[in-house]
């Protein structure tokens, strides 16, 4: 990979150097570990200081499944800000201005800042010190990224894991909403079959009443007709009396989303989804 393609973020010339060999050692270091390293370009070829994810850097490294940034920059110093002669006539004629308190100037140092887009969400900064400079942290740039790489596969498999389990535990209460609702049915359909039965042999008793009537009917054409209506009347009680059907459990037609959902309600289970 040619390192003196990557943009360095800002540094003064005097530190680009440094910068270059900080990124070219970490880039030796990814390639030996069997890690991808890329320039972030955008589409149209210019370097871009913000890949993908928001992360902040220049370099886009692919460990173990994410993706990783890293970018070098030098920093700024608050100092105290010395008015000028202009600045202080300003404030005289002006009410409204006001001299700044504090200026942010190049430090000379710099910084390193590495970054993740995986479900990890981490990031990491590193600044020259006095007595600790950025040559000694590159031993830990590409560990954190493993790091960063076994976490996430950790939290992508428990993830994984967890659907799994709700999958089943929806599943499992589907059945059970689905069994009440059967047997709430089959309850339904005993009353209403009692109900029927009853029906049933009150309209026999009433036709039996009628058919009294009928046999003292002298008149043929009104004998006729109440015997052809009496006639209906038996096929119809024949069809609603539940005691003259085959016995066995009737079938339940499945039951709707709105169903189910009402089930899953009343065994405490909550909504599906």
């Amino acid at each position: 990979m040619h390192i003196f393609a990557v943009n360095v973020a800002t540094p003064v010339a005097s530190l680009r150097p440094r910068a270059f060999r900080l990124l070219h050692a970490v880039v030796r270091e990814a390639e030996a570990r069997g890690h991808t390293v890329r320039v972030y370009k955008r589409p149209n070829g210019y370097v871009y200081g913000t890949p993908e994810g928001g992360m902040v850097g220049c370099l886009l490294f692919e460990v173990n499944g994410i993706k990783c940034a890293i970018s070098i920059s030098e920093p700024e110093d608050r100092v105290p800000h010395v008015a000028t002669e202009g600045e202080k006539t300003k404030a005289k004629r002006d009410n409204w201005y006001r001299i700044p308190t504090h200026d942010y100037v190049k430090s000379g140092r710099l910084q390193m800042t590495v970054a993740t887009d995986s479900g990890y969400q981490a990031k990491m900064s590193w600044e020259d010190r006095a007595k600790l400079v950025l040559e000694s942290r590159l031993c830990d740039v590409l560990p954190l990224f493993e790091r960063w790489a076994a976490l996430h596969a950790e939290r992508k498999e428990a993830e994984r894991l967890r659907q799994i389990a709700g999958q089943e535990r929806r599943e499992r209460e589907d059945e059970l909403a689905h069994d009440a609702y059967v047997q709430h049915a089959l309850g339904q359909r005993l009353k209403a079959d009692l109900d029927a039965w009853e029906l049933a042999r009150r309209l026999r008793d009433y036709l039996a009443e009628q058919r009294s009537r009928v046999a003292e009917m002298t008149v043929d054409d009104e004998r006729a007709a109440a015997e052809e209506w009496l006639e209906w009347c038996d096929h119809y009680v024949a069809k609603l009396d539940p005691g003259v059907q085959p016995i066995r459990q009737p079938k339940i037609k499945p039951p709707d989303y709105t169903e189910l959902r009402d089930f899953r309600l009343r065994l405490g289970f909550g909504h599906r989804w």
